[in-house]
């Protein structure tokens, strides 16, 4: 069985290196982009089985890949785990509202990631977590609540505009081409 494959979405190196070691050590295989337009090419061509985001990023915030990612057919159901060095809880709550399957801060331990990683991938909800991870949940009733705090999240948002699209698809195709 081949490992399973986790795109690391960060553009510090030193994080892209910390985070390989992380999560190769514990038997998964890394792919890594820079930015929001490498991530989204990078995940359009491997589909990996899980992204790991940074909310910080040159070329496509964190937030606009997200929402890309959710509102794309091949990946919306790819688990995301937001890693981040933002501590304001509004992007916690966006990230969260988006679509992320966790929100860690940095820095990380690595067994604080790797269990995270882990969860999400097996679709676990997770059980008693530090103050460092927020996660989020769907209910049947298609809101979502924190399991941490029990906090009602805002539904997800699924849908890009046109122009969003447009801009993220020849950004992709642009970063292709060289």
């Amino acid at each position: 069985m081949s490992p399973q494959r986790i795109l690391v979405v960060d553009d510090d190196p030193d994080i892209r290196t910390l985070l390989e070691v992380y999560l190769n050590g514990s038997g998964f295989k890394t792919l890594f982009a820079m930015d929001g337009v490498s991530a989204m090419s990078v995940a359009l061509r491997e589909r990996p089985d899980l992204i790991v985001l940074d909310l910080s990023l040159p070329a496509g915030d964190g937030l606009s890949t997200l929402a890309w990612l959710r509102a794309n057919l091949h990946l919306s159901a790819t688990p995301v785990v937001v890693l981040t060095g933002r501590d304001e809880e509004s992007w916690r709550d966006k990230a969260l509202a988006q679509g992320a399957a966790a929100f860690l801060r940095k820095p990380i331990q690595a067994e604080l990631l790797v269990t995270t990683v882990r969860r999400a991938l097996a679709g676990e909800r997770p059980g008693p977590m530090p103050s460092d991870v927020h996660t989020a949940t769907s209910r049947s009733t298609g809101a979502h609540e924190c399991p941490h705090c029990g906090g009602e999240l805002s539904s997800l948002p699924m849908s890009l505009d046109a122009a969003s699209v447009q801009a993220l698809t020849e950004g992709i195709q642009r970063q292709e081409r060289g």
